[in-house]
């Protein structure tokens, strides 16, 4: 898994749009599986100020609300896999 990021400015403000980069792996109708490559889009943020430290707290808070969120779901009750 590959996370990714980038940033611009508008009207003085900064926001920063995060992704993540992966493989799936799928099956067909007659049995297969095939893997792809995919990109998730993570949201758009505004940081409170451009530093570094700023930047991980807010990646950690992304992924910590989607483990929270696929947690709580019924895809992982029926799983029972953590993330």
């Amino acid at each position: 898994m590959t996370f990714s990021g980038d940033g611009t400015t508008h009207r003085g403000i900064q926001f920063y749009a995060r992704h993540a980069n992966y493989t799936v792996e799928s099956s067909a109708p007659d049995g297969s599986k095939t893997k792809e490559h995919v990109t998730r889009f993570l949201g758009i943020h505004a940081p409170l100020d451009g530093t570094s430290k700023q930047s991980i707290k807010a990646w950690k808070e992304t992924l910590a609300g989607i483990a929270e969120i696929y947690n709580q779901s019924p895809l992982q009750k029926r799983t029972g896999n953590l993330l």
